[in-house]
C-alpha cells in the first residue's frame, strides 16, 4: 500500500511538473518572446513530443529563451519517458516474477490436495487449508477466481478439472487427494472420473448439489460428500430448536 502511494505521488508530481513547464514556457514565449500564442502552444507541444524539425523551421530558434526552452522541454520529455518505461519494466517483472514463483512451487509439490473450483466453497476450503498449512493446487477457468489467487502467489493452474492435461499441470499423481466443487453434478462426476484414471489413490471429497446425485458421486469414486444447502438447512433447524 505505502508503495502504491509513493507511485503515485510522483506520478502527481511529475504531471504537475509537465504541466508547469508547459505553462511556463508558452508564458515566455508570448510575454518576452512577443510570439504569438497558437505558435507559442504549437511549438512547446512539438518540442514536448521530441520533434525539433519545427523549431528550425519556425524561425525563432535562435533566440536565446527559445533555445533555454527546448532544453528545459526536453528535460522533462526524457523525465516523463523514462517513468513511463520504469513503470511499464517494473510491471512486467513483477508479473513475470509472480508467475515464476507460482510455476516453482507447483513443479516441486507433493502430497497435497487439488481444488477443483475455487467459487463459494473451493474459496472456504481453501481457507481451511490454509489455516492448517495444508499445500494445495487450485484447477479453475475463471479469471477473477485466477487473478486473486495470482496476487496471493497461490499456486493454480487455468483449465478445465475434466481434461487429464490440467490435472497432469496440477500434479494429480502427486497428490494425496481432490476436493471437488464444481458449478454442477455431472462435472463433479467427471472431473472425479477423471482424476481416477490419474490416480486411483486418492481421497475424493466432493460438493453435492442435491441429493440424488450423491450415490452417483460414490459410484464415481467420492469418499466425502457434502450438501452444503441441506447443511445450512439442518444448521438453521437445530438453532431455532435452541431457543
Amino acid at each position: 500500500m505505502i508503495k502504491r502511494v509513493g507511485k503515485l505521488r510522483l506520478e502527481v508530481v511529475l504531471l504537475i511538473l509537465l504541466v508547469s513547464t508547459f505553462i511556463f514556457s508558452v508564458g515566455v514565449l508570448v510575454l518576452v518572446e512577443r510570439i504569438d500564442a497558437q505558435t507559442a502552444v504549437y511549438w512547446t507541444m512539438m518540442c514536448l513530443l521530441n520533434t525539433p524539425g519545427f523549431i528550425e523551421m519556425s524561425g525563432f530558434y535562435k533566440r536565446t529563451a527559445v533555445q533555454a526552452l527546448t532544453v528545459i522541454n526536453g528535460v522533462g520529455y526524457l523525465l516523463i519517458v523514462s517513468f513511463l518505461i520504469a513503470n511499464f519494466v517494473d510491471i512486467i517483472a513483477r508479473v513475470d516474477m509472480k508467475h515464476h514463483r507460482i510455476k516453482r512451487k507447483i513443479e516441486v509439490i507433493s502430497d497435497h490436495l487439488v481444488v477443483c473450483g475455487h467459487g463459494h466453497v473451493g474459496s472456504k476450503v481453501c481457507e481451511v487449508l490454509e489455516a492448517n498449512r495444508v499445500h494445495y493446487v487450485v484447477v479453475d477457468r475463471d479469471k477473477r477466481a485466477l487473478e486473486e489467487l495470482k496476487e496471493r502467489e497461490m499456486p493454480f493452474i487455468e483449465g478445465d478439472a475434466m481434461n487429464p492435461k490440467t490435472l497432469e499441470a496440477a500434479r494429480i499423481r502427486k497428490a494425496r487427494g481432490i476436493v471437488v466443487a464444481l458449478d454442477s453434478d455431472a462435472t463433479n462426476i467427471l472431473a472425479i472420473l477423471t482424476a481416477k484414471e490419474l490416480n486411483q489413490n486418492l481421497l475424493v471429497a466432493a460438493r453435492a448439489f442435491s441429493e440424488d446425485s450423491v450415490d452417483k458421486l460414490k459410484e464415481a469414486g467420492a469418499e466425502i460428500i457434502v450438501l452444503p444447502e441441506v447443511l445450512g438447512g439442518t444448521e438453521l433447524g437445530k438453532e431455532l430448536l435452541r431457543q
